[in-house]
């Protein structure tokens, strides 16, 4: 059985949507916020990595390798960044998927710091390089500005805004006030929501170095 995600969890979720766009909307997207997705879960990664050694993880215009173990496979698709509350307790790995290039290549953050300050000043200097995440289903065309092709995250499903699934918890986290007008969490909203992922789902640290040295 799938793991309904916790009260806590829930209860930021249904707030944060609260006046943002319906799932419908979400689902008829050219997804051009998919240029710099929301990051996994250890929970979610594992349950990716499942689909990908089933041969379920497909997309038309990229082709993930064949045979990666588990570390070599998170090292390849996510960069993996950890975070911790201002006391220094409740650490938890945050795992967020590459972006491919419009040759394929697949482009790493650089740095151990703000992953995201880092993010946007990569991108908003190149922003010819991303092409979107990897799980999409195909390229972003033009990226920021969107384009009308149909295309969707091949880890969504409609089960994913309820429990845990492949889909990164953060995708799942993400709105929109009108349709491709992103919704943009205040500080403390992303603190309360990492916080709440943090006491929710503790040990990511201890339980992937347990993952990787299977």
């Amino acid at each position: 059985m799938k793991k309904i995600f916790p009260e806590c969890v829930v209860r930021i979720l249904e707030d944060y949507h609260a006046n943002g766009i319906s799932s419908q909307d979400c689902v008829c997207c050219s997804s051009p916020c998919c240029g710099m997705p929301g990051f996994a879960l250890l929970e979610n990664v594992v349950l990716i990595y499942n689909f990908y050694k089933k041969g379920k993880l497909r997309r038309k215009d990229f082709t993930f390798k064949h045979g990666l173990a588990f570390r070599d496979f998170v090292d390849t698709y996510f960069d993996i960044w950890e975070w911790s509350e201002k006391n220094g307790k409740n650490a938890i790995l945050f795992f967020h998927p590459k972006i491919v290039s419009a040759c394929n290549d697949l482009i790493s953050i650089p740095g151990d710091n703000d992953y995201y300050a880092m993010r946007a000043q990569l991108f908003e200097f190149n922003p010819w390089m991303s092409k979107g995440c990897v799980f999409l289903s195909e390229k972003i065309t033009n990226w920021p500005q969107g384009d009308t092709k149909p295309r969707h995250c091949i880890l969504h499903s409609k089960h994913s805004s309820k429990q845990i699934g492949p889909k990164p918890i953060d995708c799942v986290f993400h709105t929109c006030i009108l349709p491709k007008m992103q919704k943009l969490p205040e500080p403390e909203v992303v603190d309360k929501w990492f916080s709440a992922l943090a006491r929710a789902f503790p040990g990511s640290v201890r339980r992937y170095n347990k993952y990787i040295d299977m």
